[in-house]
């Protein structure tokens, strides 16, 4: 048995996704608290509160709980045929969004038959699409220079010897077999945080907070500046 890392596949990250736009989504407070939310709302004070509410979730968790997701409902259902295992492993994200966005990382443990299917089918039953998926996806243009050979004999010459080597390139190389099995049946559709099964279950607060407080301090607030 072998174990790797590679990166999953066509995730768009989290950037530009509004997760929770609403405050049902957050919090029962407008169920549990019906009249003070609608003082709430008579005040217009409504969207100030859901940012209050916003402002104590732990988003990094958050974060990394909807990639467990993802691992779990997503990637699980494509790569389980062709692994022993499938988990995460963790969730790297950049400080600026300007040039890159999150990666999710997974974990997967396969034994050597299973790698040589792998290989057989990009390099040998799906050559010619394996070989179309390279020079669509790894190859450099304008603004982007790749360092993955785009043609199937160049790759195959640098998988084999980065595998040989088991140097950290290899992970690479190998994520590109794994990315080209998930576009088959995904047609290269990129895989968004609203794909997880349940946003509620991934929110992380940062600690305990009174909701009932913070509404009832937003309306005196408020008020006394009516006065």
């Amino acid at each position: 048995m072998q174990e790797h890392i590679i990166k999953a596949p066509y995730f768009s990250g989290f950037y530009g996704y509004e997760l929770f736009s609403e405050l049902d989504e957050l919090t029962n407070f407008t169920n549990d608290h019906p009249e003070l939310y609608t003082q709430l709302c008579e005040r217009e004070l409504d969207r100030d509160f859901y940012e209050k509410i916003c402002g104590r979730v732990d988003w990094q968790k958050t974060h990394e709980n909807i990639s467990k997701q993802l691992v779990d409902d997503v990637y699980y259902n494509i790569f389980y045929k062709w692994v022993e295992e499938i988990d995460f492993d963790h969730l790297w994200s950049p400080t600026s969004y300007n040039y890159s966005t999150d990666e999710i990382y997974i974990k997967i443990a396969l034994t050597d038959e299973q790698l040589e299917e792998i290989e057989l089918f990009c390099f040998g039953e799906e050559k010619k699409s394996f070989e179309n998926h390279l020079r669509e996806n790894h190859s450099s243009y304008d603004g982007f220079i790749s360092f993955t050979p785009n043609n199937l004999q160049g790759f195959k010459e640098e998988y084999r010897e980065c595998k040989r080597e088991k140097n950290e390139k290899y992970q690479t190389y190998l994520g590109i077999l794994f990315e080209f099995i998930f576009a088959q049946p995904n047609l290269d559709d990129p895989v968004s945080p609203y794909d997880c099964d349940s946003m509620w279950k991934a929110l992380a607060w940062l600690g305990d907070f009174d909701e009932e407080e913070i509404a009832k301090q937003l309306i005196e607030e408020y008020d006394e500046k009516d006065i």
